[in-house]
């Protein structure tokens, strides 16, 4: 069952609804990062452009060589430093998402508050894992495509590789949070009492906790997302060598 129609049939709520103007432009203000991608994706192949004529200049090359490497070293260089800006864009970005990720918890209220509202079947046993389906909605279906229409839209050129690359590290970071629910606790608060078959009092209490385990989380998203940038660079800067070995 897909993640919206769960929750719209468990908890009678929307999650949709909460992408409004509102959300959009205080998403659009977390994301800073943007004004630099141009920068700091483009500047890595210049270098790595001007490194390869310099080359020239450096390498004893026959003229068959020369046909050679022009054309294999262009690419090998051009592709090494493009995937240099995007990772080095990884360790920029981490604030932000940083940022957008805590601001998922202001949206979260609003929701809890709706489902306070809306939903008469939530009890003490049932809470804590609807609170966590309604932060999953959240991050899914508000969050990580808000984030990734705004880049898109914020970044020419290359904005729908930057805003792939952000839902790419946010749904990650997502997934490994949801996989941690076995860890997430409910501390009982003095409102149990009065109000038991409500979410918001555990939503008080989690806020914190929330934070810090989907931080550690985008920790770990940014992480295996720069792997196999990490991987390719080392393949590039071995098959460089290699071809250099080869034409001098």
């Amino acid at each position: 069952m897909a993640l919206d129609n769960k929750i719209q049939q468990e908890l009678g709520v929307d999650i949709g609804k909460y992408r409004d103007e509102e959300v959009v432009a205080r998403v659009g203000e977390l994301m800073v990062f943007p004004v630099y991608v141009i920068q700091w994706v483009l500047r890595p192949p210049i270098i790595a452009l001007v490194l390869f004529i310099a080359s020239f200049f450096v390498l004893d090359l026959s003229l068959v060589d020369y046909v050679f490497y022009g054309i294999l070293g262009l690419v090998l260089w051009l592709i090494g430093g493009l995937l240099s800006g995007v990772l080095l864009l990884t360790y920029r970005f981490r604030e932000d998402l940083s940022a957008l990720l805590a601001y998922s918890t202001s949206i979260l209220r609003d929701v809890v508050t709706d489902v306070d509202t809306l939903n008469a079947g939530t009890t003490k046993e049932n809470r804590g894992e609807r609170l966590l389906l309604l932060y999953r909605g959240v991050l899914h279906l508000v969050t990580i495509p808000v984030a990734a229409d705004v880049i898109g839209n914020k970044v020419p050129l290359v904005g729908g590789v930057i805003a792939g690359v952000v839902r790419w590290v946010l749904t990650v970071a997502a997934n490994t949070f949801a996989s941690k629910k076995n860890g997430f606790t409910v501390t009982p608060t003095e409102s149990d009492d009065q109000e038991p078959g409500k979410i918001l009092p555990v939503y008080v209490n989690s806020v914190n906790r929330f934070n810090t385990v989907i931080q550690r989380a985008l920790e770990i998203g940014i992480q295996l997302v720069q792997f196999p940038f990490k991987v390719g660079l080392i393949m590039l800067a071995a098959l460089l060598m290699l071809l250099i070995y080869l034409v001098n």
